[in-house]
């Protein structure tokens, strides 16, 4: 029951950081940004996540993977 407890939390705290990633993304006034690149956000995501207690590598890069996917249409990370 605690693991179960313990994963519902890292999947809000990752839902709660890819939506701070897409309001900075929409932030982003010029139409003409190139999209962002998928390892450039994988290597910003992966540290945060990581940092998450319990976080392993496997359930990381499953959320940092849909996240970053997710924000491809959407413009350039402002970092």
């Amino acid at each position: 029951m605690g693991l179960v407890h313990k994963s519902i939390g890292l999947l809000v705290i990752l839902v709660s950081y890819i939506m701070s990633l897409v309001m900075m993304v929409d932030a982003v006034p010029d139409p003409d940004v190139q999209k962002i690149p998928m390892p450039y956000c994988l290597k910003k995501c992966m540290p945060i996540c990581m940092k998450i207690k319990y976080a392993d590598v496997p359930s990381c890069n499953k959320g940092c993977t849909l996240g970053c996917e997710q924000l491809q249409g959407k413009g350039s990370l402002v970092v």
